[in-house]
């Protein structure tokens, strides 16, 4: 028996796609992608065994089609532009879908493909023992992880680029469900031989302001955290330098450019071999959420497993000590809360000791 579909509205988004490349042909679509991928009209043309001249002509057509430049040829081959760069991760995303098996009348479909984001702070340490659980559960399911700044999850996981993301300190979005999974402090991180390496006493927050600081982006979950904690004191802590690469940062620290702000867990190999040093702050504490995120229209019963799993991940991380100062949020409602859980705002304690009470819309809320 075959399953009834009913019949759904065409969203207006994508009606206003279809009607603006009628143009476009498929083939072309796929020569601009593998042209892409191999770097050079030469290697695309041998590998879809067409002339040059006809695989540039199909490029041309959908550049023309679609009114903006995707390839720039060079001596050495191929770029690709920032359309052509959007473009492509679009067709990434069909292709892959379109790559996955079809259910059997009565199966129950199982994506080929789930994405995960995080910041670069936490991959290190979380991907290895997720992809172990992931692959122990869905062997058939290939885990695609990406990293990403703070404000650079939130927008991928709103457009649907990937399926869930770890967040940090996440704003209260309603297109979002969050599930808190651990609390962290951070730290002012310092090389061993600089100013702030002579004490190993926590640091006041005005005293940052006397400090040349190495920070992200304002759009950061660090430095939004900061920034917070400095306003509602009536602080400002500037930084002298933003760069957005955790690896430059560190690079810098270690150059005695300056200190930055880090939870402990992303230096803990630094501290361990002694070439950086690691101290609190405190008045306040800045306490950090990290949290698992996906989209509240997610239906998918495979996504609502792995939030269990990333959970237990991180939390038998936290308990062994891995996590290094690591606390488990916990929801007074409810440890385990499902995709499938009726609609409702839960409450959630950090058990810190100045940690505040903060309200989020959880899983099914």
């Amino acid at each position: 028996m075959h399953a009834l579909i009913s019949h759904r509205p065409m969203p207006p988004a994508l009606a206003r796609f279809i009607a603006s490349c009628e143009r476009v042909e498929l083939r072309e679509l796929c020569c601009f992608a593998i042209v892409a991928h191999s770097g050079s009209f030469g290697r695309a043309a041998r590998a879809q065994k067409i002339s040059q001249p006809t695989l540039s002509r199909q490029i041309r057509d959908l550049e023309d089609a679609l009114g903006t430049r995707l390839l720039v040829r060079h001596a050495r081959g191929v770029t690709v532009t920032a359309s052509g760069t959007c473009l492509l991760d679009r067709l990434d995303t069909i292709m892959h879908l379109l790559a996955a098996p079809l259910p059997q009348d009565g199966e129950k479909a199982v994506p080929g493909t789930v994405s995960l984001a995080m910041p670069a702070e936490v991959a290190p340490l979380l991907v290895p023992p997720l992809i172990a659980a992931f692959h122990k559960s869905w062997p058939q399911v290939t885990l695609e992880v990406k990293e990403a700044a703070s404000g650079t999850l939130e927008a991928w996981l709103l457009s649907g680029r990937v399926d869930m993301a770890l967040v940090q300190d996440p704003p209260v979005l309603d297109e979002l469900c969050f599930e808190p999974l651990l609390s962290e402090d951070l730290g002012v991180v310092a090389a061993p031989r600089s100013r702030m390496a002579r004490s190993d006493v926590p640091v006041r927050l005005r005293e940052l302001a006397e400090h040349q600081l190495i920070l992200p982006p304002a759009q950061h979950w660090i430095a939004r955290r900061l920034a917070n904690a400095a306003f509602q004191r009536g602080l400002s802590v500037e930084p002298a330098f933003e760069i957005e690469s955790l690896a430059l940062i560190k690079e810098m620290v270690r150059g005695m450019l300056g200190e930055t702000v880090l939870p402990c867990m992303a230096v803990r190999d630094e501290l361990a071999r002694g070439s950086m040093v690691f101290r609190p702050i405190e008045q306040p504490t800045l306490c950090a959420t990290h949290a698992i995120a996906f989209r509240r229209t997610t239906t998918e019963p495979l996504l609502s497993g792995f939030v269990g799993v990333v959970r237990d991940v991180a939390m038998a991380l936290a308990k062994d000590g891995t996590w290094k100062g690591a606390r488990i949020a916990r929801s007074e409602a409810d440890d385990s809360i499902a995709l499938s859980t009726a609609n409702l705002t839960t409450t959630w304690r950090v058990p810190a000791a100045d940690a505040a009470v903060r309200d989020l819309p959880l899983a099914g809320d």
